[in-house]
């Protein structure tokens, strides 16, 4: 039998399951990229907070029309293949994005590059998720899912890092990062075509039909309960991805691309250590834990902008980001099982939709309202609309989930 040509290698095993892993890592560092680069662009091109919430949401909507539309392209064509296409993507987009500075049209090529980095990021999510559990070795077969849910968090929280600290001390500000992220991308990308893709023996007619499935009746209360959770999770972090540089600048005179990526670094990455931390607890107790862990945060919040202390925004991120690892992970287990193998995919397309819609209505909402009664009395608002429900979901997480939940 002749030897296998140099690109070739297994469709399993560790090799192609760290890759996976790292494109899940790199990619996502490339969508959150952007958000310590906010003011740069606010104030290259004066810009309201309205349209500075307009771009995020433009991102937001991408992602999410790319999971609804796009997210069983996978099982069509295979992970490895949607993926390597993804990451394609995701260097089309941050290569508009890093021209947008530069360009006649630039607000308009900004808009475009992050809609088309939000589409990438909806397909990497999904094809990187399916393909770690579709390769993981026999180890790591019970681990998938917690890895590309950890991987994905650590990815989002070392974008705005990396970007702020270069923003900050690299030269042109508004180009390098995203050159550097590029490079670490195509090196991925070209690691993942030394790899066979999967071939489905009998793959399912293509289809780019939205649906929301939702679970049994008696399942149902659960899964509301873990996707109105997800909805507050994604809106509380998408306000601090979209106004965090903003309201450190402006309410407690911290100001800097490094200072506000390091800010959602240390936020994303407080998430993601409690779910490794905390990844053997009762479901139901993380997240009743983690709900109230959201509630208490943005009060803190808002104590901290009311008060302009630095220490206390330090301690709202520190605990906002561990109700938001707690309950995330678990609103995420109670929304799998309320599903069947049959029904898995569509019910986890419907939890993260309206999760989804959680990173595009309120901030959206907070933008506008910043433009009319300044930032202050919005995110004051947020917080109280959002502590709210937060304990509203408490409330309702100790009567509908079983206290043997997980």
């Amino acid at each position: 039998m002749p030897p296998a040509p140099p690109t070739a290698a297994p469709s399993t095993g560790w090799p192609l399951f760290c890759w996976i892993a790292l494109a899940l890592c790199a990619g996502t560092m490339g969508t959150a990229l952007a958000s310590p680069l906010y003011p740069l662009y606010q104030e290259l091109w004066h810009l309201t907070a309205s349209t500075i919430t307009l771009i995020f949401v433009a991102y937001m909507v991408a992602v999410l029309c790319a999971f609804l539309f796009l997210g069983r392209l996978s099982d069509r064509f295979g992970p490895l293949t949607v993926l390597r296409a993804a990451l394609v993507l995701i260097l089309a987009g941050m290569g508009l994005s890093a021209a947008a500075a530069y360009a006649p049209a630039g607000l308009a090529e900004l808009f475009a590059g992050r809609a088309v980095i939000g589409i990438a990021s909806g397909l990497i999510t999904a094809s990187a998720t399916a393909g770690l559990m579709e390769v993981a070795p026999a180890a790591a077969k019970g681990h998938a899912s917690l890895v590309g849910s950890i991987t994905s968090i650590v990815g989002f929280g070392l974008g705005p890092l990396a970007g702020g600290l270069m923003a900050q001390f690299a030269p042109s500000p508004l180009l390098t990062p995203y050159v550097v992220v590029m490079l670490l991308v195509a090196v991925v990308l070209a690691a993942l075509c030394g790899f066979r893709a999967t071939r489905r023996a009998s793959p399912p007619p293509l289809s780019l039909h939205p649906r929301f499935v939702l679970p049994a009746r008696p399942a149902r209360p659960g899964f509301w309960v873990a996707a109105l959770t997800t909805f507050s999770l994604f809106a509380i972090f998408s306000l601090f991805g979209s106004l965090a540089p903003s309201f450190l600048k402006a309410l407690l005179h911290l100001h800097g691309p490094a200072i506000s990526g390091s800010a959602l670094a240390l936020f994303l990455l407080c998430s993601a250590g409690i779910q490794f931390v905390l990844r053997r607890r009762p479901v139901r107790r993380n997240l009743i834990q983690g709900l109230a862990g959201l509630a208490i945060g943005v009060g803190l919040l808002a104590t901290a902008l009311e008060s302009q202390s630095s220490a206390l925004f330090i301690a709202t991120i520190l605990v906002t980001g561990a109700g938001h690892g707690m309950a995330f992970m678990a609103a995420l287990a109670t929304a799998s099982a309320a599903s069947t193998p049959q029904t898995r995919a569509g019910i986890l397309s419907s939890f993260f939709s309206v999760g989804y819609l959680g990173t595009i209505l309120p901030v959206l909402g907070v933008g506008f309202l910043a433009d009319h009664l300044g930032l202050a009395p919005a995110v004051l608002l947020f917080c109280l609309t959002f502590a709210l429900l937060s304990l509203g979901l408490l409330a309702a997480a100790r009567r509908v989930i079983p206290a043997t939940a997980g």
